[in-house]
C-alpha cells in the first residue's frame, strides 16, 4: 500500500484535506523543477496518458492536462494547478 500524505488547502469557502501518496507529491515537484532547483523554474510532466497518479490529481483538482501534437505518439501533458501549489507549499513560476 503506498505511503499517503496528508495535505491541507483552505480556501475562503471551505477548508479541505487532500490525500495524496509520496510518488504523487515527488512528481508534482518534479513537474515545477524543485527536483533540481531550490526555486520552481518550470511546470509541465510528460508521460503517457494513462498515469494514474496523474489522472488522480487531475482529478482532485491539483493538475490539468493538456493533450500534445501527434508526433508525441500520445502522450500528454500535466500542469500542476495553483490549489497544487499550495498544498506542496510553494509558489508556481511565472510564465
Amino acid at each position: 500500500m503506498p505511503k499517503r500524505v496528508e495535505g491541507t488547502i483552505k480556501n475562503r469557502e471551505v477548508g479541505k484535506v487532500i490525500e495524496i501518496t509520496e510518488k504523487q507529491k515527488k512528481n508534482m515537484l518534479h513537474a515545477l523543477g524543485l527536483d533540481y532547483k531550490k526555486k520552481p523554474y518550470r511546470n509541465y510532466y510528460c508521460c503517457s496518458e494513462n498515469h494514474e497518479g496523474w489522472k488522480d490529481l487531475v482529478e482532485k483538482g491539483l493538475a490539468t492536462k493538456r493533450e500534445s501534437s501527434l508526433l508525441s505518439r500520445g502522450d500528454v501533458y500535466f500542469f500542476v494547478t495553483e490549489e497544487g501549489s499550495k498544498l506542496l507549499g510553494v509558489k508556481l513560476p511565472k510564465d
